[in-house]
């Protein structure tokens, strides 16, 4: 029930669908709460913090942390062709997507970022 032509149906055609048989999914237990903490820990960790300018020089293969605030959220969305919708792929703060440039890129709320963040990177309530 999607009108041809309009914004969501341009959004749905863009959208990745998966090539695999019915049944064939492989193994997913990396999506379990303790191994996906340890691997998004160990992707932040090893990644370099980038800023919105720096967007375009990324390079394959590597990882990269690009804090950010939910009121940019939109624009961010638009410049990297993710859903414009409030971001619901978060995981306490961080969206783990793929740049253009093949490289992996780590969004961080810095008002969620505790634990993700350098304290100078963070967002937090003033006392």
């Amino acid at each position: 029930n999607v009108k041809a032509g309009s914004p969501l149906a341009k959004a749905l055609a863009d959208m990745v669908e998966s090539r695999l048989p019915p049944g064939q999914l492989s193994d997913v237990s990396y999506l379990l709460h303790e191994e996906y903490e340890a691997r998004m820990h160990r992707l932040v960790g090893g990644a370099s913090i980038v800023r919105r300018e720096g967007l375009k020089q990324l390079s394959g293969g590597n990882t990269y942390v690009l804090p950010y605030v939910r009121e940019e959220y939109a624009e961010l969305a638009k410049l990297l062709r993710l859903s414009p919708a409030q971001p619901r792929a978060a995981h306490r703060g961080l969206i783990a997507t793929q740049h253009s440039s093949g490289a992996e890129l780590l969004l961080v709320d810095r008002r969620q970022s505790e634990g993700w963040l350098p304290r100078e990177e963070q967002w937090l309530p003033h006392p």
